[in-house]
């Protein structure tokens, strides 16, 4: 019996198991995982952790944040998830 698929704003870190950090940055960090629930279980994603506190801390914190998600979700790439809302 399959599971009903998780609404994307239910969706959190309990679906997934992380397996090692693929990189780090300055405001987080990047972790290889394996989606644990339908409908894409077994599939492997790159998750980034970011810490709100850190994010908020630095003068240019929000700035940077809200560059990079107009960035990613601009590009059409098979290996980038579009953002959702």
């Amino acid at each position: 019996m399959t599971q009903e698929p998780p609404n994307p704003s239910q969706v959190d870190k309990t679906h997934y198991t992380f397996q090692h950090a693929i990189g780090s940055g300055g405001f987080g960090i990047v972790q290889h995982a394996t989606k644990r629930t339908d409908p894409d279980m077994n599939k492997c994603f790159a998750i980034k952790s970011m810490s709100k506190a850190s994010i908020l801390k630095r003068k240019s914190g929000l700035v940077s944040i809200y560059t990079e998600l107009k960035i990613l979700a601009s590009i059409t790439h098979v290996f980038i998830c579009k953002p959702v809302w």
